[in-house]
């Protein structure tokens, strides 16, 4: 948190709807973290509608999000013990987002279950207090109303859950698609990040190619199970499993499961993050002028040694290749 000070507090939260309706929306992102930042008493009632601006103009993907200047703010809320819990939730949940949208779907997938491990305990005097917050009247219209910390915090992990879902679900599941609807100006949300396609081009059971169950396990965000011995994290009573320090997309409940499955075939596929070798199959995100291949699961064919952090990659199955930055290729799971 900064420095409380009721004057900075008030004056940004007015300088946000000035910057937002001129298209400013860096500034006034800047300027919802810095009023609540400013804000003299947590348990304020404008604060959550603030606080809520500020995650929004982020996830909404009006311009795109700063480490440094967004990120990493979010993530001091989300470890200040001192702060109500409808903060640290909101803060984990955006967090997880916004790491999924750069290509971190391990560390998202993190965020995500730390939110709903926060919400899985709220104060009592916290459940009841009541903020002001975007309602929604009987006639379907959103107006400014009173809802209190107990009514907000259960749609934020619902939408947490379905994320985490989908992000361990494989190209077989049901899932429905997540529901975007338009941003808070009446736009819709941009095309470039956010996809729920996975299309990998031809499967096969005959060993020759990826199998269904390989692509799905390439695709699993991870952290559920033991990689070894298939035990769940409720099996074994923890929030989180052990990580590969390599590629920090294994999981492990012991050293023995780790040091067994390293040996079983963990060594070929692991790989240090930015680092693609011929034959790792890759997710492409983050297209602008072809959004629609965003998603797309390809295989490295080599790097191009003319152009460094430039790769050849084709679909599966496929004979023609393209160039692609190895900044718009997200590292998989390792298939063992």
């Amino acid at each position: 948190m900064g420095t409380p000070d009721a004057a900075i507090y008030g004056s940004c939260a007015d300088e946000t709807v000035d910057s937002f309706s001129r298209g400013n929306y860096r500034l006034a992102a800047t300027k919802y973290l810095q009023s609540f930042q400013a804000s003299p008493d947590r348990w304020e009632v404008n604060r959550w509608q603030i606080f809520h601006g500020f995650t929004s103009i982020l996830t909404e993907e009006y311009f795109t999000a700063s480490l440094e200047n967004d990120i990493n703010p979010l993530k001091d809320i989300v470890e200040d013990n001192k702060e109500l819990k409808l903060f640290r939730i909101e803060a984990a949940f955006a967090t997880g987002l916004l790491l999924w949208m750069r290509g971190n779907r391990e560390e998202a997938a993190d965020y995500y279950r730390h939110a709903i491990q926060l919400a899985e305990k709220i104060p009592k005097q916290e459940k009841k207090h009541k903020l002001v917050a975007t309602v929604e009247s009987p006639t379907g219209n959103h107006r400014l109303g009173f809802q209190s910390m107990g009514e907000l915090i259960p749609g934020i992990v619902k939408v947490c859950t379905g994320n985490l879902q989908r992000m361990q679900a494989g190209i077989s599941s049901n899932l429905p698609p997540p529901e975007h609807g338009l941003r808070s100006d009446g736009t819709p949300f941009p095309s470039t990040q956010r996809f729920t396609g996975v299309p990998v081009g031809h499967v096969s059971d005959d060993g020759s190619i990826l199998s269904q169950a390989e692509v799905d396990k390439l695709i699993q965000v991870g952290g559920e199970r033991c990689d070894c011995c298939g035990k769940s994290r409720e099996e074994l009573g923890r929030l989180f499993l052990d990580r590969c320090s390599g590629c920090s997309k294994a999981y492990y409940c012991n050293r023995d499961c780790q040091m067994k499955q390293w040996k079983a075939g963990h060594k070929k596929w692991c790989r240090k993050p930015g680092v693609f070798k011929p034959g790792d199959y890759v997710r492409l995100h983050g297209l602008q002028s072809q959004p629609q291949f965003n998603g797309t699961v390809v295989q490295v064919v080599h790097e191009d040694p003319n152009a460094k952090g430039l790769f050849a990659v084709k679909i599966q199955g496929g004979t023609k290749s393209v160039s692609i930055s190895s900044e718009k290729m997200e590292q998989l799971r390792p298939l063992k």
